[in-house]
């Protein structure tokens, strides 16, 4: 039989697997981000940040990317290929 807990116990349960399921949305922010806008790399964007966003700059870098305008390329910047549309 499992014991009895008190209410102040149960309490802070609940609040533990909030703070652990916000963490989690948190963590994976740039996949979201990337499969809400139908982002052309929301595959590369999900493995970069489910593998490295650990790290904190692949997490960055796979947020960055997930909000970056889609109809651009990010080199476009510095071969001076930006179009006029």
């Amino acid at each position: 039989m499992l014991a009895q807990t008190s209410n102040g116990g149960e309490w802070a349960c609940v609040t533990i697997i909030i703070v652990v399921l916000l963490g989690i949305a948190l963590y994976f922010l740039p996949t979201i981000i990337a499969v809400s806008r139908g982002h052309k790399y929301k595959v590369v964007i999900m493995v970069l940040n489910g593998l490295g966003g650990w790290t904190g700059i692949c997490w960055v870098i796979a947020l960055v990317w997930s909000v970056w305008p889609k109809e651009r390329a990010g080199i476009d910047v510095y071969v001076r290929n930006v179009r006029d549309d």
